[in-house]
């Protein structure tokens, strides 16, 4: 080839930079993405938790742990969790005592 040892190495040090640049960049994208899952997931428990909502709760719980966000939202988590828990007791209850109503 025609191109010299130091036109050579610019090249190869040019395509390296190159490669760097998209690494980061893609990098960046998924720290991005995954920035937007936060706020997603923290906004679905927030209206789970509000609105006392055992399918959302449900829901928003299974998705935080699926994309493993428990420790960014562990607040968030344990009072859905807990919240979720207090719920299906009171279900229990007005099942039992719906139950004991009946003729």
């Amino acid at each position: 080839s025609t191109q010299s040892t130091g036109e050579k190495r610019k090249e190869e040090e040019r395509i390296a930079e190159e490669k760097r640049k998209e690494e980061q960049r893609l990098k960046e994208e998924k720290r991005l993405a995954a920035l937007a899952k936060l706020e997603e997931m923290k906004a679905a428990l927030q209206t789970a938790i509000s609105e006392k909502d055992i399918a959302k709760l449900k829901k928003s719980i299974a998705d935080v742990e699926e994309n493993n966000l428990v420790e960014d939202l562990a607040d968030l988590h344990k009072q859905a969790t807990e919240l979720l828990e207090r719920l299906e007791k009171i279900e229990k209850i007005k099942k039992n005592i719906q139950e004991l109503k009946r003729p």
